[in-house]
């Protein structure tokens, strides 16, 4: 606590002595000094603190907070709160006040800053599309990656709602992902089905966590669209299906094998023809099973397919089961 004088230069008239452990300075060095005021704040900080003069004593009241040097030269942050006192007339005979360390407080609103800073350079630069919003669904933030994905612009998203905007094509997929988060925290890859603008259809893996932001809990989400990869997926397993079934009522004996000779597949041609189950010989080595009459020619076969790729009409002896012989065209 502190009193001063009326003058230009606000000489302390008095301080408490716990100004000692606050700043290194006796009550005695405090008062004895001359310009202490001007002294003990920050260069920087001056302009703000004494420029407001006026207002102070048009209002009997001022709040400051400045940078005050202690006696070992370094700086703490202070709340400097400051009345005028008058007498029954009004007028002002001096300032009362009081000093208060906030050192840390500043210390944790510039680490704040800092580290908000660091979320949104992370969240805009992130090339996941990534959308922020409530758990009622409200969109507070979207990243520059999610708009070029989904079509929409950042102002035609932030402040509507996922509903309103139509996001999920199935809303309870949003209603399962909301409650994993209410249980756990959060949610890995759920794959769900989206509209993006235009109703343009979108598949896209969707992994979520509850932050605090703002002093509001909120759901932090990246949506990673596999649209086309879903596609080229289905495409392949239709392909696999077809080539499976062209394998299986192929007319003619067909067998496929890696370059070692282990067996994988045959088709039921195959089966007939040579008098094997197909669980005689899936998985099982062609040399073990004594196919080739000529071992030579199996690998006259493998020669010729690694020089160019294929073979046609290759005339061999090999053998069924039982040692059934057949001459065929490889």
């Amino acid at each position: 606590l502190y009193t001063c004088s009326l003058d230009g230069a606000y000489d302390l008239t008095f301080v408490s002595e716990n100004v000692l452990a606050f700043s290194g300075y006796t009550a005695e060095e405090c008062i004895g000094k001359e310009n202490f005021w001007r002294e003990i704040i920050h260069p920087e900080d001056h302009d703000h603190v004494f420029n407001g003069c006026d207002d102070f004593f048009a209002s009997g009241h001022e709040s400051h907070e400045y940078r005050f040097l202690k006696k070992d030269g370094s700086y703490s942050w202070v709340q400097d709160e400051m009345r005028l006192v008058t007498d029954a007339e009004g007028v002002p005979l001096e300032i009362v006040g009081s000093w208060l360390d906030i050192s840390e407080r500043r210390q944790a609103e510039e680490a704040l800053r800092s580290s908000e800073s660091l979320f949104q350079t992370l969240f805009e630069s992130n090339p996941i599309p990534t959308i922020m919003t409530s758990p009622a669904g409200s969109v507070y933030m979207v990243n520059p990656s999610f708009t070029e994905t989904t079509g929409y612009s950042h102002k035609e998203v932030v402040g509507k709602t996922s509903q309103e905007l139509g996001f999920w094509r199935d809303p309870s997929d949003r209603e399962r992902m909301v409650s994993a988060i209410h249980k756990t925290g959060a949610i890995e890859n759920l794959e769900a089905q989206f509209f993006g603008k235009n109703n343009k259809p979108m598949t896209c893996i969707v992994s979520s966590r509850a932050i605090e932001h703002g002093g509001e809990i909120r759901m932090l989400s990246t949506v990673i669209d596999v649209t086309e990869q879903r596609k080229a997926e289905e495409e392949q397993r239709k392909s696999e299906q077809l080539l499976r079934a062209l394998f299986q009522i192929n007319p003619v004996s067909t067998i496929v094998t890696s370059p070692e000779g282990i067996v994988h597949l045959v088709n039921p041609v195959f089966v007939k023809y040579s008098g094997y189950t197909m669980e005689e010989v899936v998985g099982k080595s062609v040399h073990d099973l004594g196919f080739w009459k000529n071992p030579d020619d199996r690998q006259r076969m493998l020669a010729a397919i690694q020089e160019h790729g294929f073979i046609d009409n290759l005339e061999v002896v090999m053998y069924g089961k039982d040692e059934k012989q057949m001459t065929c065209l490889v």
